[in-house]
């Protein structure tokens, strides 16, 4: 091989290794925005969900089958925290 077809070479393989890495890097910048994004999206539903809840009556909360108190802990949390499990034998 020539030492200008060497070089050649060379530099397309670094141009390559180059647009691999600008890739790379864009797929990240776009992960973590839609991370942030989903994440955004998903707190303001949280807190509309709040937000609607608190608007029932207590009569319709426990219709629904929990209490005011619980409201946080229903949208928030795992549920493992409430003071009463639902489950699918609760209804047989």
């Amino acid at each position: 091989m020539a030492n200008g077809e060497a070089d050649r070479n060379a530099m397309i393989v670094a141009l390559m290794a180059a647009a691999r890495m600008e890739r790379s890097l864009r797929w990240r910048a776009l992960a973590v925005t839609r991370r942030a994004w989903t994440h955004y999206w998903t707190r303001r539903a949280a807190r509309a969900t709040v937000g609607i809840l608190s608007a029932l009556d207590d009569r319709a909360l426990k219709d629904i089958g929990f209490d005011r108190s619980e409201i946080d802990s229903v949208v928030y949390g795992d549920g493992s925290e409430r003071r009463r499990a639902f489950g699918c034998q609760a209804w047989h």
